[in-house]
């Protein structure tokens, strides 16, 4: 089981009518071996910090009836990397299409990097399912 960090970019923010920004990337590539896992690229802010973030995936193309947890890493570097920080979503049901959040607590967080990863504990989801990271940043105080 490896995790891989295909170049899916993070878009543009959409801002909400109540000043939330959510970010979205691109559709994930297939995975060559179903029990690897998928980290987003990194997520280079620091405006999470000390905040309750939700965080998810949208799972575009169906994987396997297994349970795809989605997890969040952190780094002080962007290159070395925490094992998972959080669950963010336990069981995400990759088996069926849609969005899926979860929240994680980050408000005795202060790093410069971020990333979500799905499927960290190897899972067997196939090959055959396609996702997008989503995090949504809450307004500044």
């Amino acid at each position: 089981m490896a995790i891989t960090t295909p170049e899916i970019l993070w878009g543009a923010a959409a801002t909400t009518s109540n000043s939330y920004q959510v970010f979205t990337t691109e559709i994930t590539p297939d995975l060559t071996t179903g029990t690897d896992g998928i980290a987003s690229k990194v997520i280079t802010t620091t405006s999470l910090n000390g905040k309750k973030v939700m965080m998810g995936i949208d799972v575009t193309s169906a994987y396997s009836d297994v349970a795809g947890e989605v997890t969040l890493q952190l780094s002080a570097d962007g290159l070395n990397w925490t094992s998972n920080y959080a669950t963010v979503i336990a069981d995400s049901n990759p088996n069926e299409t849609g969005i899926k959040y979860g929240i994680v607590d980050l408000t005795s967080v202060e790093v410069p990097f971020y990333r979500l990863v799905f499927n960290s504990a190897g899972n067997n989801v196939g090959t055959s399912g396609n996702l997008r990271f989503k995090y949504i940043v809450p307004p500044s105080s």
